[in-house]
């Protein structure tokens, strides 16, 4: 279901993109044929504002273009609006001389006009110039002169983001009072207006404001009001809100625990159930960071609690999830497993439910189809009826059989068409329940394979031997590359076919975790051409790729060594060439024959020759191998 939103999205993004497209070439289109007046130099604006995600100097081109024309229209409103925005373009690329010059130009330009709009605008945008400077005399004097203009032109609306500058502007200079005094009055305007995005933004510094302030009454109400702004959207509650919620740095976990317990009691206070539960999750997640296992694990528990009483079943989920590392981080493992079984039973039946409901959609459908189709036979019965009392009246007229032949081969025609459709229908059906089929096949195979993975895990926490061990974590590795290409199949609309750079990322981010090695150690780069693979092509593929990795993080970089790897997969005409290069220490020239007999070695060579692949492995600055595969196929 949310492959079928996503490609939703992604196709109403693709429609609006080419809108846009066409309008702007509908813009472009008008400014050649318009005449120079006052309504080209807005158009050059609207032209200008479609180059903001494409390329600042484009825009000032054509800004610059408005200005101009203004200038020799004598056009001063035109003038001030070209001169706001290009401003805001050369404080955008850092040229800050530039832009001061023509905000001065523009404050030279206002005196003795009747004010407007853009007077407060310019003077906003000069109140910031000030205080980037440090001058906050003067960046106050032009903040408040934009909000006596506001007023006077009757747009007090815009007075919110005003208020926001100020709050900034005391908050730089340690006024506290003044800065939330601002910032309450910016909250009161947007959110009495009603537009989303700017209330959101205010809340969100409300937020981070009343944290650093250690206002923890103050921030449980506005950490509530904005976990209930958000679920407005109709989107589940996720993970993501800690980042915005908890702005710890590298203080000590035993200060951040006790800020925590203190500010659950606030929460406790006022109810703020959303806010409670998304404490207790941060909380034990500080806990698991500082070794305290029994005690993430209770306020895990206490989590899923207020979970289950809002329904927030895929909350409840991912905690489960988490309860389960937790114990298996303090190795406990009898205890971990029936916790990652809850956690793969619940979203099984998370899944479950929602394949259901599909076809309680299509059932519900289907019978309403069969409905019409029956009220449609009634009302051909009804009708053929009525026709034959016709034929008997006008059967004396000499056309009448023409016209007979000619009704005949309408009904002949109409019905030949409703037994088609009819089978098209079933057909149609018949093809859904295959997909949705596979797509639990796929998804059942991914959790077994999960399952596998996790045994093989616990069983490797008893085994004493070193190489024995390492064999067992080759083993789940294994299992794991494909278990990923299980796992994208049954989330893809595509149920034959895997999109091979997304697998490739997601088996090099497996394996670094696996081996537990870190991003600024070793760097993965990947240049993967965008193909859809066969399953049949990618599984010898995936575990070719799954050897070649782990050789490379395992021996490439010993003793913390830095450096990177790449993957290159590109289409050569009728071949696949794929391309692992490290810049490690390379194989010593002894170990090459040796390790032709290893266990991964003959692994390679035995998919290499499913694959048709001609194997090529270079050791100089580093270990290079390529496979020019032959047998492949794409869908």
């Amino acid at each position: 279901m949310k492959n079928i939103l996503t490609a939703i999205f992604i196709f109403l993004g693709c429609i609006t993109l080419l809108s846009a497209q066409s309008e702007k070439s509908s813009l472009l289109q008008a400014l050649s044929n318009a005449k120079d007046d006052t309504s080209k130099v807005w158009l050059l604006h609207d032209i200008g504002k479609y180059y903001r995600s494409q390329g600042i100097d484009s825009m000032i081109y054509y800004l610059q273009e408005a200005l101009d024309l203004s200038r020799k229209l004598d056009f001063t409103e035109g003038m001030l609006g070209s001169m706001y925005y290009l401003s805001l373009r050369y404080q955008y690329r850092g040229e800050h001389k530039k832009e001061l010059a023509i905000l001065r130009e523009a404050m030279s330009l206002m005196k003795d006009q009747k004010e407007s709009g853009w007077h407060a605008d310019i003077y906003k945008q000069l109140g910031q110039v000030y205080f980037r400077d440090l001058k906050y005399d003067s960046a106050y004097y032009a903040y408040k002169e934009t909000e006596r203009i506001l007023k006077d032109v009757n747009y007090e609306y815009g007075i919110w983001h005003n208020n926001y500058l100020l709050y900034c502007l005391f908050n730089a200079q340690g006024e506290y009072e003044k800065a939330e005094q601002y910032l309450q009055e910016a909250y009161e305007i947007t959110k009495a207006e009603g537009i989303r995005k700017d209330f959101g933004w205010i809340l969100v510094m409300q937020i981070e404001y009343y944290f650093r302030t250690k206002n923890w009454d103050r921030y449980s109400t506005a950490s509530e009001e904005y976990l209930k702004f958000q679920s407005d959207r109709k989107q589940p509650l996720s993970n993501k809100h800690p980042d915005l919620l908890f702005k710890y740095s590298d203080e000590n976990p035993d200060d951040i625990i006790k800020e925590l317990e203190s500010l659950i009691r606030y929460h406790q206070e006022k109810n703020n159930e959303l806010s409670l539960l998304e404490t207790y999750t941060y909380l034990g997640n500080v806990k698991t960071q500082a070794g305290d296992y029994k005690g993430a694990i209770a306020d895990y528990l206490k989590s899923i609690s207020i979970a289950e009483k809002l329904s927030h079943e895929t909350f409840v989920a991912d905690n489960y999830k988490t309860i389960y590392q937790a114990y298996e981080l303090d190795g406990n493992l009898a205890a971990a497993f029936p916790y990652l079984k809850k956690y793969h039973q619940l979203v099984d039946s998370l899944n479950t439910v929602e394949v259901r409901k599909n076809i309680s959609e299509l059932e519900v459908k289907y019978d309403l189809l069969k409905k019409d189709e029956a009220l449609a036979q009634n009302e051909l019965a009804l009708a053929k009826t009525t026709q034959a009392k016709k034929i008997y009246t006008i059967i004396a007229i000499a056309g009448s059989i023409l016209a007979l032949v000619a009704l005949w081969f309408l009904y002949f025609k109409n019905r030949t068409n409703r037994v088609l459709k009819s089978q098209k229908l079933v057909i149609e059906k018949a093809l859904n329940e295959k997909e949705i089929l596979l797509k639990e096949i796929h998804h059942r195979v991914k959790n077994n394979l999960q399952v596998i993975s996790s045994l093989l895990n616990w069983q490797s926490r008893y085994i004493e031997d070193n190489k024995a061990l390492q064999s067992m974590k080759e083993g789940r590795n294994r299992v794991q590359s494909m278990a990923l290409i299980h796992q994208n199949l049954y989330q893809s609309e595509n149920l034959t076919g895997v999109m091979v750079s997304d697998y490739i990322d997601k088996l090099g981010n497996s394996l670094f975790n696996s081996y537990n090695i870190k991003q600024d150690q070793i760097q993965f780069k990947s240049d993967v051409e965008p193909l859809n693979l066969d399953v049949d092509t990618l599984i010898p593929l995936g575990l070719i790729l799954n050897e070649l990795l782990s050789n490379a993080l395992k021996h490439a970089f010993p003793e913390g060594r830095e450096g990177q790897i790449q993957i290159s997969l590109q289409k050569q005409e009728e071949s696949l060439l794929l391309e692992v290069k490290d810049d490690g220490i390379g194989i010593p020239d002894k170990s090459v024959e040796k390790s032709k007999d290893s266990f991964g070695y003959k692994l390679i060579e035995a998919f290499a020759e499913k694959l048709k692949a001609q194997l090529q492995i270079e050791n100089a600055y580093g270990t290079t191998v390529r496979l020019l595969i032959r047998n492949f196929k794409t869908v």
